[in-house]
């Protein structure tokens, strides 16, 4: 297998492996595994930093050339996404004494709203930043069926996932509401609720991009 089919496959790997962690972690059903989600969390963060070591040509690249308003939503995104994933690890060292019985570990609850908070911000920033390089492949995939099959998909998605969102973890901590609607379902359906989540924002952004698209030509 050549080199670049092999890092390409490792990139695809580890960001479906970021995917799935932070979906468990946004989603966590408090008082259980802690320790379980302590572990995961230490992986997101080898993941993310294996994530950048993959893309390394990308970060090399970023004083070169112009810059379109693509490039700088997408830059925008992967700053705001690095500083997120900065607090969320500020915010577990201040509360890691919730699960590792040492000392000098700090047990500050202050941070613990924080932490909730920043799963969610962590996760919507992702599904944006996945949503930007999924648009070549919905746009190939948009080439190849019927057009109003592909619209009419869309459109149940989109619905579908703003109703999934609504009902969502992860709406609650965004802006630490914890609402009743969060608690009606189990952790296996918050799952499923996020990852609808994560198809309609691919696809608001799919239709926003190509808009933007055609007013550029």
């Amino acid at each position: 297998m050549k080199k670049g089919v092999v890092k390409k496959l490792a990139k695809i790997l580890t960001d479906i492996f970021m995917t799935a962690v932070l979906a468990y972690l946004a989603n966590r059903q408090n008082g259980t595994g802690l320790l379980l989600h302590a572990v995961l969390g230490i992986a997101l963060f080898v993941l993310f930093a294996l994530h950048h070591l993959l893309n390394a040509s990308y970060i090399k690249s970023l004083f070169k050339g112009n810059y379109n308003a693509r490039r700088i939503v997408l830059l925008a995104t992967n700053a705001a996404l690095f500083s997120a994933m900065l607090l969320m690890a500020a915010s577990s060292l201040m509360i890691s004494g919730l699960v590792f019985n040492v000392a000098f570990l700090p047990v500050n609850f202050a941070w613990r709203n924080i932490h909730a908070s920043c799963s969610s911000w962590i996760f919507m920033i992702a599904a944006f930043h996945v949503s930007l390089h999924a648009h070549s492949a919905l746009s190939r995939l948009e080439r190849k069926i019927p057009r109003t099959v592909f619209f009419a998909a869309s459109i149940l998605i989109f619905i579908a996932g703003i109703f999934a969102f609504s009902q969502s973890k992860i709406l609650s901590n965004l802006f630490l509401l914890y609402t009743d609607a969060s608690l009606r379902y189990s952790f296996q359906a918050q799952i499923a609720f996020s990852i609808l989540t994560i198809f309609a924002v691919c696809v608001a952004t799919h239709f926003a991009l190509k808009t933007f698209e055609r007013k550029e030509k």
